[in-house]
């Protein structure tokens, strides 16, 4: 479902975030006005200490991340979204 909602989950442009933790994935996924964050937390262990690289990404100061899967609410986009990802946690965001 989320995949035919969503153009940047099928095709577009797929740019992976440096996180500065080999447990967390992060990959940004875009088409037209269709941008999706992806955050992965790999470990079997929560994690509180990591970093989004979003130097290289223009996002509006008000850009607001919509949770897409994941329990999450909406927040703030920031070099760190979540104060703490779950072990093995997968979430996803619209950005708006």
């Amino acid at each position: 479902k989320l995949r035919n909602e969503h153009p940047a989950l099928r095709m577009g442009v797929t740019a992976i975030l440096a996180t500065n933790n080999p447990a967390v994935f992060a990959i940004l996924r875009v088409v037209n006005d269709d941008m999706i964050l992806v955050l992965i937390n790999l470990s079997g262990e929560s994690v509180r200490n990591y970093n989004l690289d979003l130097a290289s990404h223009v996002f509006s100061s008000s850009s607001i991340l919509e949770p897409l899967l994941g329990t999450a609410n909406s927040l703030t986009i920031t070099s760190k979204p979540l104060a703490e990802l779950s072990p093995f946690s997968t979430f996803l965001f619209q950005i708006k």
